[in-house]
């Protein structure tokens, strides 16, 4: 099967992926911003002047749909920049890497890829690169 060769490091984070893609001898290296709006706290509502008086009452689901919509959309976005891939070893600071591998996993195209995870600190691009070799020993 073409692509089974492919080994695929992402270091992971709510705001960035490096995709860092070995095909043979060949390295490529790949950036992608998530541009996701951030959980933050809804604007409004608002207090009564009386005590125990009425109060204006915002739903907070609609920023987290977002968020989570936000979420998928990044996910899938890296998912289409790793494209086909033999092995992916997703690393980072927090939970995002979990996220990213329970997209693969969602993924038909990616049925037959394996999935490794390991907890990583934040990184520059060449640390982020040996790392990856360093993993899979290249």
């Amino acid at each position: 099967m073409p692509g089974t060769s492919r080994k695929v490091g992402v270091w992971i984070d709510h705001r960035q992926a490096v995709i860092v893609t070995f095909e043979g001898d060949d390295v490529a290296v790949h950036t992608l911003e998530s541009n996701l709006d951030g959980r933050t706290r809804p604007a409004g509502g608002s207090r009564s002047v009386t005590p125990y008086g009425p109060q204006d009452v915002i739903k907070e689901g609609a920023g987290e749909r977002r968020f989570a919509q936000q979420l998928r959309a990044y996910y899938a976005d890296v998912l289409a920049h790793i494209g086909e891939a033999g092995v992916i070893y997703a690393f980072g600071p927090a939970r995002a890497r979990y996220e990213l591998i329970e997209a693969v996993d969602a993924s038909p195209a990616h049925r037959n890829t394996s999935t490794e995870t390991a907890p990583s600190d934040k990184l520059t691009n060449p640390q982020i690169v040996a790392h990856v070799k360093e993993h899979f020993s290249v």
